[in-house]
């Protein structure tokens, strides 16, 4: 059922995380990662998703700022995930 290293579709999303990274890495494009158990304000994002609850959308901003991808040489983090 699943190879010597995983599943065909974990290898697959695997790789297409790591051009997704490597294009936000030289500026292609814009990427911040974030998770549904973040929280904002005290509220899970999966929460603020589904509408469950709401924030201020500026609070919103703060959280996907602090995790944008930043080009490399660009004066920042060059990966906003690890």
């Amino acid at each position: 059922m699943f190879g010597e290293r995983g599943s065909a579709r974990a290898k697959q999303r695997a790789l297409y995380d790591a051009m997704k990274d490597l294009a936000a890495s030289v500026g292609v494009v814009r990427l911040a990662r974030i998770s549904i158990y973040d929280r904002v304000d005290g509220a899970r994002v999966d929460d603020i998703l589904y509408g469950r609850t709401t924030v201020d959308p500026q609070l919103l901003g703060v959280l996907l700022k602090a995790r944008a991808h930043t080009p490399i040489g660009h004066g920042g983090r060059s990966s906003g995930h690890r």
